[in-house]
């Protein structure tokens, strides 16, 4: 019978082994594989910090369709929104106090993660996240999957001091938490202050205080820099003042004066500032330093020791610059010139206004060592084929007389216009009939010829030309006499009246 049994049961045994996993079907199979779990992105978080819960199957397997909903403390977080992580449309999204349901459709795709609720951390605790309803693939995976997030107090940002005291001085003003800047008066000597500084909040990660050692005279920086529990800093500062010794009061300095751009004059219509003579350029002679007022302002001048001339140094940054005349009636300048001669020195000066111009000149303009000079030429009928080379200038000489002087071009001679005969043609000037003499009117001892010097060189000359040609005359009657004089009645002395002898005088020459 044992046998029987056995040989019976065995092969029903072996027969419901083989078959019945077929009987059982893939869709019971299959739901006993998935279920839902939550995660968190923090296991911990500070209040006021934001985070995320993940929806996920525990196997990757064809989605089509999901409905996910969970619970959670209100009080703690609060519900922020929901991101689909499989690529579903959202159908329903229904928050409530507490209760969140996730229901999401589409087209069937393989993944893991469903979905992703967003929360904000309000409160500090525990707060749990639990899976009440899942359904996913149209199977239902068991509920009861949670998740916990510890939501602790924020760190405090409170950087303030609960005190503040020093062992030397006063603190001005007193202290008070919300001032940062204080001063301290110190005693001459002290080279150290201690600080006692107390943080308000016990959390406070430090206290450091720097500066307060190695003092020096004069104002020191001592900084007290206090670090709260969320690492936000908060420095007060006192200024710690040491008295030093009394110093010497120094002398005031004379403040010097403020520069005062050059005076601007006009010369011929072009502008002119009257700056100090350049070290380069030397004073005329026959002047000296002077002051005087142009404009208002004072400026250096050189007047001259003769003829009560004034001398000033333009500038206009280019080649006229240099020495000018200053009329001080008139307010005009002209150009500062000097000619030299054999033996004597004249300066270029305006004519003056009422000064009457000689007749027999005209107009004209004459470069002498590259100075113009404005001046008259001489004019007669004669000139028009040969222009004349006698020009008129009005100089000054070395005395100091003003006047007019005849420039000869080709020999570079200058007269007294006054002491010289100017001949229009070589005929003879006439002997006028004598007149009634008139009563002399006694001239200026300036305008004397004899007071030239070159005027008293020309008689001296003209007289030594005289003695030379008579010597030279008796010499030559000498020689042909034979020694002594003859008489009116000598052959010979008759013979030599008779001859037109011509002696010819003896070249001078003009010593430069």
């Amino acid at each position: 019978m044992r046998k029987l049994i056995a040989n019976v049961l065995i092969p029903i045994i072996l027969i419901l082994t083989v078959f019945a996993p077929l009987t059982i079907g893939n869709t019971s199979v299959f739901a006993e594989g998935v279920g839902v779990v939550l995660s968190s992105s923090h296991s911990n978080i500070e209040a006021g910090g934001s985070f995320s819960v993940t929806a996920s199957a525990t196997t990757q397997l064809p989605i089509g369709n999901y409905v996910v909903e969970i619970t959670y403390d209100p009080n703690l977080v609060r519900y922020d929104g929901f991101s689909d992580l499989v690529g579903m449309s959202l159908v329903d999204d229904n928050p409530r106090d507490g209760n969140i349901r996730v229901v999401a459709t589409g087209s069937e795709v393989n993944a893991s993660n469903l979905c992703k609720f967003n929360f904000t951390a309000i409160k500090s605790g525990e707060v749990k996240f639990t899976v009440i309803d899942a359904e996913v693939a149209s199977e239902t995976p068991p509920a009861g999957s949670s998740a916990s997030i510890s939501i602790i107090p924020p760190k405090s940002g409170n950087a303030n001091l609960a005190s503040l005291a020093v062992d030397q001085g006063t603190l001005r003003p007193s202290f008070s938490p919300g001032t940062q800047n204080y001063t301290l008066p110190v005693a001459m000597g002290v080279s150290q202050i201690n600080i006692t500084a107390k943080a308000e909040d016990s959390k406070a990660l430090s206290v450091q205080v720097s500066g307060n050692t190695g003092l020096r005279d004069g104002a020191n920086t001592i900084k007290i820099v206090v670090t709260a529990e969320n690492g936000s800093t908060k420095t007060y500062t006192i200024t710690a003042n040491r008295t030093g010794p009394t110093p010497t009061p120094a002398p005031t300095p004379t403040p010097e004066p403020t520069p005062t751009p050059p005076p601007s004059v006009d010369v011929d219509g072009s502008a002119f500032s009257i700056v100090e003579l350049p070290e380069e350029v030397e004073v005329p002679a026959g002047f000296y330093e002077a002051a005087i007022e142009i404009n208002g302002n004072m400026v250096t001048a050189w007047k001259s020791t003769r003829g009560g001339m004034i001398l000033l140094y333009l500038s206009n940054e280019g080649p006229e610059s240099g020495f000018y005349f200053y009329d001080e009636e008139s307010g005009s300048f002209y150009r500062f010139a000097q000619l030299t001669v054999p033996g004597a020195l004249f300066t270029r000066i305006p004519a003056e206004e009422n000064i009457e111009l000689p007749e027999g000149f005209v107009e004209a303009r004459i470069t002498i060592d590259g100075e113009h000079f404005d001046c008259w030429r001489y004019y007669s009928e004669d000139d028009e084929e040969n222009e004349s080379d006698l020009y008129l200038l009005y100089l000054m000489s070395e005395q100091g007389d003003k006047g007019f002087y005849l420039y000869q071009k080709s020999t570079r001679l200058i007269f007294p216009y006054e002491a010289t005969k100017i001949k229009a043609d070589p005929t003879p000037t006439p002997i006028p009939t004598p007149e009634a003499t008139p009563t002399p009117v006694p001239e200026p001892e300036s305008e004397s010829p004899f007071a030239n010097p070159f005027f008293i060189s020309t008689l001296i000359l003209a007289a030594i030309t005289a003695i030379l040609t008579g010597l030279l005359v008796w010499l030559t009657v000498r020689n042909r006499g034979g020694g002594g004089p003859k008489g009116p009645t000598d052959p010979d002395s008759e013979g030599m009246f008779q001859e037109n002898v011509h002696v010819k005088p003896p070249k001078i020459r003009r010593v430069d």
